[in-house]
Formats: structure tokens, C-alpha cells, sequence
């Protein structure tokens, strides 16, 4: 009955209570690529205040200050982004409402695509109320505009990040032109 219930539903979203993760050592987050069942992923290792998240099926999934900025083990990964530290997620709770824009260059796998010019910006929205392990959170939404200079296409990043610390705890983030979007939901932090 079970093989029945995932050839006809497909494979079910991780959920993991909160004891649980209160009991893992680690740092974990659920993460979610495009339209797959949602993972529990657990923080592989903390440098050069990058965060690298590893799932269960060993995709690696690198962090920066919130933003995802390299993948590894996807169909099509992002290799590189430019001009990081230009990043306004950095600071994000100065972000106006007016935005605050960016640009940098990017590299993905698929295809071999490399060296593309994205214009970014980043607006500052309202407090928004997310649910993380059964808790009701008041967040700050920032709303992130990407165009690709190169094709004209265009797609939205979402980030909800606690009010006071200024951390992304919540995300959705398109890493390039046609590639699914990543949620992030940080449940036990560092």
C-alpha cells in the first residue's frame, strides 16, 4: 500500500518534530528545490562566514549572509557569483522601501552558461508572519527584482529575515534564468 502511495502522491515532505531537532547537535533547516518533496538538511560545515547545508542525498547547498551562492549535485548547479560583498543582503535591515540595488555576474552548469550581468534590487516590505516548527514568527519580507541584463528574463527572490538580528530565517530564491526556485526555512540556528 505504501509503494502504491508514492507512485500515485510521489514521495511525501520531510517533517521533523521540534524535539527532535532540539536534540540534533547541529544547526538544520528544511529546503525544498522546485517542485521535489521538502528535505531536512543539516549545517556540513560553518567557513569564510559561508554556511554549507548538506541533504540527505549529498547535494551541498552554500549560504552567504542568507543568500544562496553555490550548489553542488542539482541538475544545474550555480557555480559562481560575483561581487558579493556589494551584496545589500548584508545589511539588511537598512534596505528601504525604495530598494536598494546590486549588480553582480553568475555562472551556472547548465549548459556550461557562464559570465551572465544580472541587475538586482532589493526592496524592503512588510512584517510578514511565518510558521516555523509549530511557531508563529514575525518577519521582515524583503523582495529581491533579478533581471538578466544578457536575456531580458526576469524572476523575484523572496527573503524573511528576523527583525531585530537582521538573519535570513526564511527564503525563496531563483538562482537563475529557468532554474527552480530553493526554499529555506532555518529551524535550529548556530
Amino acid at each position: 500500500m505504501e509503494t502504491i502511495k508514492l507512485v500515485t502522491l510521489g514521495t511525501p515532505d520531510v517533517t521533523v518534530s521540534a524535539q527532535t531537532i532540539a536534540d540534533i547537535p547541529y544547526p538544520s533547516a528544511y529546503l525544498t528545490v522546485g517542485d521535489l518533496p521538502r528535505a531536512f538538511v543539516v549545517l556540513a560545515f560553518e567557513e569564510q562566514q559561508q554556511l554549507k547545508w548538506i541533504s540527505a542525498d549529498r547535494n551541498l547547498f552554500v549560504y552567504e549572509q542568507g543568500r544562496l551562492v553555490k550548489t553542488v549535485g542539482l541538475p544545474s548547479d550555480l557555480r559562481w557569483m560575483s561581487d558579493r560583498s556589494r551584496d545589500p543582503l548584508r545589511s539588511a535591515l537598512s534596505i528601504p522601501a525604495t530598494g536598494q540595488s546590486w549588480q553582480y555576474s553568475a555562472e551556472w552548469s547548465k549548459d556550461d552558461e557562464s559570465g551572465h550581468q544580472l541587475q538586482a534590487t532589493l526592496f524592503r516590505r512588510e512584517l510578514e508572519t511565518k510558521e516555523i516548527l509549530g511557531k508563529s514568527v514575525s518577519l521582515l519580507h524583503l523582495e529581491e527584482q533579478v533581471q538578466d541584463l544578457q536575456t531580458g528574463e526576469q524572476w523575484s527572490n523572496h527573503f524573511w529575515i528576523d527583525p531585530q538580528a537582521g538573519d535570513v530565517l526564511v527564503s525563496q530564491q531563483q538562482l537563475g534564468p529557468q532554474l527552480p526556485v530553493i526554499e529555506f526555512t532555518l529551524l535550529k540556528p548556530l
